[in-house]
């Protein structure tokens, strides 16, 4: 069975749990948050196709983040010794589809 619809392209895939509920999602941006409003342009339960606001590399968090505030301090675990727990939020690097 055939589909028919338009082909995108240049967009990202990410897990639906990344998008918050005011539309936004949070980047871990030289260890500051950045919440950052971005257009779905799709979403099924599992994940959402954005084709704006990300870049490749950056880091998505994808974990709750208590009161979060944007400028806040966030600590994605890259600056911690092998060994050591990581408390920070939860980061998936974004790639495009």
């Amino acid at each position: 069975t055939e589909i028919e619809g338009k082909k995108i392209s240049d967009v990202y895939s990410i897990p639906r749990i990344a998008l918050r509920e005011d539309g936004n999602i949070w980047i871990a941006d030289d260890g500051k948050l950045d919440m950052r409003p971005i257009e779905v342009l799709w979403r099924d339960a599992d994940q959402v196709l954005i084709r704006d606001g990300l870049t490749d590399g950056e880091l998505l968090i994808v974990s709750d983040v208590n009161a979060p505030i944007h400028g806040m301090d966030v600590n994605t675990g890259n600056d911690q010794p092998k060994g050591k727990p990581q408390n920070g939020p939860k980061q998936k690097p974004a790639n495009k589809e």
